[in-house]
């Protein structure tokens, strides 16, 4: 056959030039005779990547490790790319089996619209994640991507914000990518969230709301619930459900944030052969700390330390059996760039 396999490739700097392989694509047209309809349907592919490669390196889901309700704002639009490696840890599959987990994230968000009672943004989220498994052989190759197109909006009125996101999108392995008349229902994800803010006192405010997404398993609509406190400029505390936060907030404009929340996603995995596929999921409780740098106006840099506890995956294995493992805590780091303009 004139296309061939390629495995996907990821760069420390540029995550999303090699997982999109163009220059193997070219090489393989070449092969083709000008009659094959392999060279017409090669030649299409070329064209889709080309505009994908330009939308990953260009409008790149939201980094944030937990979610601000106490603050939320839609201001800037602006381009953030992030990476996480999170350690190397003991897998409940085995003996020998051990999981690693790295992740390149990133969100182009523009503004739309920036009213005095009404802010409008729309992004474009990819998060590509790698899963690399020891002593243990999973149907998919564990390279995992995340793409979705976010409308987000904040109401402001009478003392009240009103924050809404819809992010509709398509979670899959990285086969699925290159083969993309693969993707189907079980591919499509939906998640929202709606957050009613409501000051009772200058220091005090409390959220109600909800949100769906996969960060307690399965596809679920959960409630969220808690009190805003702001006892001062330099302190906001984030007393909520699911996501904790207290932030202390210095006169340079650093500030250092405590946090925990879950945290989880689902993918629809295909097997090196395409002839199988599956869903893969993975949970965890991530508590941490955030240190962030407002460098100048219009860039910010920060630094994340986390441990991941509570773990659990759901895997096929190549065999075609089920396994929900744990896996022991880990540590991460994550570094995030962000540029407004």
């Amino acid at each position: 056959m004139c296309l061939a396999a390629h495995n996907f490739r990821s760069s420390y700097f540029l995550p999303f030039m090699y997982y999109l392989p163009l220059w193997q694509y070219y090489s393989v047209m070449k092969s083709c005779p000008y009659s094959s309809p392999w060279h017409d349907s090669s030649y299409l592919q070329l064209k889709l990547y080309c505009i994908a490669l330009f939308l990953c390196l260009a409008i790149p889901s939201p980094l944030f490790a937990y979610s601000q309700y106490c603050d939320a704002s839609i201001a800037r639009s602006h381009v953030e790319l992030g990476r996480t490696k999170l350690e190397k840890s003991r897998l409940d599959a085995g003996t020998a089996a051990k999981v690693a987990i790295t992740t390149n994230a990133a969100n182009f968000s523009w503004l739309l619209s920036s009213e005095p009672g009404h802010s409008l943004s729309l992004s474009f989220d990819t998060l590509y994640t790698i899963m690399d498994f020891d002593s243990i052989t999973a149907m998919t190759n564990g390279h995992l991507h995340t793409w979705g197109l976010s409308l987000s909006g904040l109401l402001k009125k009478n003392g009240a914000e009103i924050f809404y996101n819809v992010t509709p999108g398509i979670s899959v392995s990285s086969n699925a990518l290159k083969n993309p008349e693969l993707i189907n229902g079980e591919s499509l994800q939906l998640t929202t969230s709606l957050i009613n803010k409501k000051d009772i006192h200058q220091k005090y405010a409390w959220v109600l709301g909800f949100m769906s997404d996969y960060r307690f398993g399965d596809y679920r609509v959960y409630p969220l619930l808690g009190v805003c406190l702001q006892p001062s400029q330099d302190w906001l505390f984030q007393l909520a459900l699911p996501d904790f936060s207290i932030r202390k907030t210095f006169s340079s404009g650093v500030n250092l944030t405590l946090y925990a929340a879950p945290e989880g996603n689902e993918w629809h995995v295909f097997s090196r052969d395409l002839q199988r596929n599956s869903q893969l999921g993975y949970n965890a409780i991530v508590t941490g700390i955030t240190a962030h740098w407002p460098v100048t106006p219009t860039f910010e840099f920060s630094l994340d330390v986390e441990k991941h506890i509570r773990r659990e995956f759901s895997i096929v294995l190549d065999d075609n059996s089920l396994i929900q493992p744990g896996a022991a805590s880990g540590m991460s780091l994550t570094l995030t760039g962000k540029i407004s303009f």
